[in-house]
């Protein structure tokens, strides 16, 4: 369902009650937003707007504690239907990866850039062979660095 006062308080304070095995605190808030394209404009009307209205025509609204609280990621494969677990009525609050990363990406021998590799064609031939590839790979790292809130 798309991001609301109501679900997005509900979401965060979700997020920042779950606890590590045997009850340590992560201690960690939520920092980003991610949305599908459906629910950007209501994320972003909810997050950047310093009055929080209820929607009616004749609310004055309040205060917006969410203001500016989250960086909006609109992530448009939350909606491919060709996609494993693709939803378009899901969205998810992730932590600042400094502080509890969700997922962890490693590169090959820390080689973050793609190699690129030329070589003239044999002689007879005019042009240039060009390739280029990059190796990496990702992996959970800490469930409670992301929290999925989806339509009940």
């Amino acid at each position: 369902s798309t991001p609301t006062a109501t679900t997005l308080q509900n979401a965060i304070q979700a997020f920042s009650v779950r606890s590590k095995k045997g009850g340590e605190s992560v201690a960690v808030t939520p920092k980003f937003l991610v949305v599908p394209p459906a629910f950007e404009f209501a994320a972003r009307t909810l997050v950047n707007s310093s009055i929080l209205n209820n929607g009616s025509a004749d609310y004055t609204g309040t205060y917006n504690p969410f203001e500016n609280l989250f960086n909006i990621i609109s992530a448009p494969q939350l909606q491919f239907s060709e996609m494993t677990g693709n939803s378009d009525s899901t969205w998810y609050l992730f932590a600042d990866p400094m502080q509890c990363a969700a997922f962890e990406i490693g590169f090959l021998h820390g080689q973050q850039a793609p190699t690129v590799r030329s070589n003239d064609y044999e002689i007879g031939r005019l042009g240039l062979n060009i390739d280029g590839f990059i190796s990496f790979g990702a992996i959970a790292e800490d469930w409670r660095g992301a929290f999925k809130v989806s339509k009940s």
